[in-house]
């Protein structure tokens, strides 16, 4: 009988077993090294941004958190983004997948942080992170471009009223018809430039045919294609009667100074040899 309580009262002393080591894992186990690395690098790619700025941690998160319009993490990843464009590593400048990479992974870090500001401010970051992956790869191409500005209406105006003073045979008021009305098919100021493939044809006699599509809002319902109510040159409709006005001779196309296309006739033995 003692011996038998003896063992009773060990068993009932006996250390708990300890719990498998399966039951503690989580997910993050199965994130890849590298990526972890990434994330962490990022995170302090994003820590000496802030040393640089004078600002903590411990201040940026408290500021994301108790901001009511939730533009505060729009304004810190625009800060950090500038700093990944402009900031010189050991040799040269972060190259365009190293600061896409640390970009992206703040971003994400921020919303497992805040994941009730991943909508508003989404879109946003996405834009900011498009604009820095065009300025990095422009970079690594030779340098920025300096684009030609774009072609506006008073540019227009200037131009077709040069033309107009300048015209000596009817095809110089054809050219400025010509002009006017790529400006407004194919212009960028112009709501009409998404032209589709199913808009464009050509007819069996070689007519090029362009559909366009206007659609109105119901703001701008009484509005009509030309606003201008006190300058008629930027108008199509203008400058296509002017031509017409003052063509020498019938034509049957309205823009005749352009060369005609003749269609592509093919050998008929040649097609049945292929």
């Amino acid at each position: 009988m003692e011996r038998r309580n003896v063992d009773s009262h060990s068993s009932l002393t006996k250390k708990p077993r300890a719990h498998n080591r399966r039951d503690t894992i989580s997910l993050t186990a199965f994130v890849p090294t590298n990526t972890k690395r990434t994330r962490s690098t990022a995170e302090r790619a994003f820590k000496r941004m802030l040393q640089v700025e004078g600002v903590s941690m411990d201040f940026v998160q408290a500021s994301i958190a108790m901001d009511p319009s939730d533009k505060r993490p729009a304004v810190t990843m625009h800060r950090f983004g500038y700093y990944l464009a402009t900031h010189e590593g050991k040799k040269d400048k972060l190259a365009r997948n190293t600061a896409i990479s640390y970009y992206r992974n703040v971003k994400l870090w921020l919303f497992n942080k805040y994941p009730h500001l991943r909508v508003a401010t989404e879109l946003i970051l996405l834009k900011q992170g498009k604009t820095l992956e065009k300025h990095c790869l422009k970079r690594e191409n030779g340098g920025l471009t300096n684009k030609a500005p774009p072609c506006t209406k008073d540019d227009l105006s200037c131009l077709i009223r040069y033309v107009y003073s300048t015209a000596r045979v009817s095809s110089d008021y054809q050219d400025a018809t010509l002009a006017c009305m790529m400006w407004h098919c194919f212009g960028k100021s112009s709501d009409l430039a998404y032209v589709m493939k199913q808009h464009v044809s050509v007819s069996a006699d070689g007519v090029f045919y362009l559909g366009l599509l206007r659609v109105k809002t119901a703001e701008e319902q009484g509005l009509t294609l030309v606003p201008d109510k006190s300058d008629f040159l930027t108008c199509p409709l203008f400058s296509l009667a002017v031509a017409l006005t003052m063509q020498e001779a019938p034509c049957a196309s309205r823009l005749g100074q352009l060369p005609e296309i003749t269609p592509r006739v093919e050998d008929p033995l040649k097609c049945g040899q292929e």
